[in-house]
Order: C-alpha cells, then structure tokens, then sequence
C-alpha cells in the first residue's frame, strides 16, 4: 500500500516538474507576465490594506509583490526580522518597477510590522499595532 502511494506522488512529482519546464521553455516565466497586473481596478484588491506573514521570502515576498501590482493601497510585511523585512521590502519595489515598467514609488505602499507567529504575546503586539493604525 505505502509502496502505490509513494508511486503516485512520484509521478504526480514528474508531472509537475515536466509542466514547469514546459512553461519555462516556452513563454521564459512560470507563472504570468506583467500584463495580469496591467488593470489594478479590476483586481478587487485596489485600495485594500494586506498583511501577509512571511514575506520575507519565497512565497510570501511574490504574494507582496502581486498584491502591490494588482494595486493594493497598503501591504504590510510581517515578519520575524525587521532586517529580513527591509531586505525583501527593497526587493519588492525592485521587482514590481521591473514587472509594471513604471518608475513608481511602489515602496510608499509597503509597510513592516513585527510578527512572531510561535509566540502568542507577539501575534497579540502585531494585531493590537495594526488596529492602531488602520
């Protein structure tokens, strides 16, 4: 039994590593171009404030980045290190000026709050800070 399901992940796996090249090898990115973002009003995010945790990478850093294009008024970056947070903010203006291909101050948009989501007492500082300002 466990032997069929390790076989099934495998090759759902290969699957999925064969369509990213694929994706790759034929339009240069993964996932879409700039254009997607090239209508913020239409997005249901424009004038939204988001918060996004772990947005010091990965995952998180490309969700700040698409929030910000698709035109969100505010995107708060929480994370545990407010140097890492800084690092990816700076990235993040870099990345969506290079994506829209407009010399914007996207960096007004960002915001850095600290949050430790293993401690309690920090999840309650971060919720009661942004309360506070929004």
């Amino acid at each position: 039994m466990s032997f069929f399901l390790f076989a099934a992940c495998f090759v759902l796996a290969v699957g999925v590593v064969g369509w990213v090249c694929r994706r790759l090898a034929r339009t240069g990115k993964v996932f879409g171009a700039a254009e997607e973002y090239a209508r913020p009003q239409e997005s249901g995010i424009a004038g939204r404030v988001c918060v996004v945790t772990g947005a010091n990478s990965g995952i998180g850093r490309e969700t700040v980045v698409g929030l910000v294009l698709a035109g969100a008024e505010r995107v708060y970056l929480a994370c545990r290190s407010e140097a890492k947070a800084r690092e990816a903010a700076v990235y993040v203006s870099k990345e969506c000026a290079r994506r829209s291909n407009e010399l914007r101050a996207y960096h007004e948009r960002l915001r850095i709050v600290s949050l430790d989501l293993g401690s309690f007492s920090s999840i309650d500082a971060c919720a009661r800070e942004l309360a506070e300002v929004e």
